[in-house]
């Protein structure tokens, strides 16, 4: 048996579109002299255009490749060269790190094989090889399983109110060291920013009652608790199928020498109860709870099947996934 899952062609053409772009922007214009009068300015501009033509080829480069599933090992085949994992050798798993987009990581006690999550097909893929690697199958988790926003979720709120109270700060100092604006006017503005910022929040508020704080799975319910309005409740009983479904949504573009349209895809983790009820836990929602999404739907079918419930999953053939 081998199975062949490619890495993302749109993070590809995204990244050859990238270098193209920037390649034209640097031949368009480095011959004008007003780049000459200024010489700092010069620095940053090139600066930046060498520092976005780099994330384009890393981009390129990175998702240019196959990765392939045998029945004994993992390969990654990238501009002709091989690198292999034996399903037997691996003895950790780190589902994702800081880079854009992030790395799935695969170690021995000797190597290590890394690649990025972005891999078409990922929940099929994953499903492949979590049966064949031990590190990748979970006994010692049992219901109750409760699941919180991690600390890691606090800190990136609390860095980002941070980071826009010392912008907001900032323009304000400097408004009033250079200027003699009056009192009244500042605190017009000062109310203006607020306003914009309730305005912000008012427009976030539909999709925040599917942003849940907690998730409790039991025996017999799962109970989700939503940052704004009352918790939701679902009969454990009931429960039709559990999956990560493939949502592809298509953005037209216009480039004839790239591409015409790119596809953009999420797979949210869709748990659906025979009374219609439908529980939806997002890539991201799934992060902030600390799990990897496909690993959460592995766990959540297992726990749930120990129990005999009589629970419609895709096929082999397909698994975990819904188009």
């Amino acid at each position: 048996m081998q199975r062949e899952f490619q890495l993302s062609p749109t993070m590809r053409r995204i990244g050859l579109a990238l270098m193209v772009t920037i390649g034209v922007v640097y031949f368009a214009l480095a011959p004008f002299d007003f780049l000459e009068d200024d010489l700092g300015f010069a620095g940053f501009f090139f600066m930046t255009l060498f520092a976005f033509f780099s994330l384009g080829a890393y981009w390129y480069v990175r998702h240019n490749g196959v990765l392939l599933l045998t029945d004994e090992m993992i390969l990654l085949r990238r501009f002709g060269k091989d690198k292999s994992l034996e399903y037997k050798e691996i003895v950790k798993i780190k589902e994702r790190d800081n880079h854009m987009p992030p790395n799935y990581t695969l170690y021995s006690n000797t190597s290590t094989l890394k690649f990025s999550r972005l891999v078409e097909n990922f929940a099929t893929f994953y499903d492949i090889l979590q049966s064949k690697t031990k590190a990748l199958q979970e006994t010692d988790i049992s219901l109750p399983l409760i699941l919180q926003l991690t600390s890691d979720f606090y800190l990136k709120i609390t860095l980002a109110l941070i980071s826009i109270g010392a912008i907001i700060a900032n323009l304000f100092w400097v408004a009033l060291r250079n200027t003699e604006m009056p009192l009244s006017e500042i605190i017009f503005g000062i109310l203006t920013v607020l306003f914009v910022l309730a305005l912000f929040i008012g427009a976030m508020l539909p999709n925040l009652r599917n942003k849940f704080v907690r998730i409790d799975f039991t025996n017999g319910e799962i109970r989700a608790y939503p940052v704004v309005g009352s918790p939701r409740t679902f009969n454990t009983q009931k429960i039709k199928s559990i999956k990560i479904e493939k949502l592809t949504r298509q953005v037209n573009l216009q480039h004839r020498l790239i591409w015409r349209t790119m596809q953009s895809v999420t797979h949210p983790l869709v748990i659906r109860f025979s009374n219609g009820q439908e529980l939806t836990i997002t890539e991201h929602q799934s992060w902030d709870l600390g799990y990897a999404p496909e690993r959460l739907a592995v766990l959540l079918r297992n726990l749930y099947q120990q129990r005999k419930l009589e629970l419609k999953f895709p096929t082999r053939s397909e698994p975990f996934i819904a188009a």
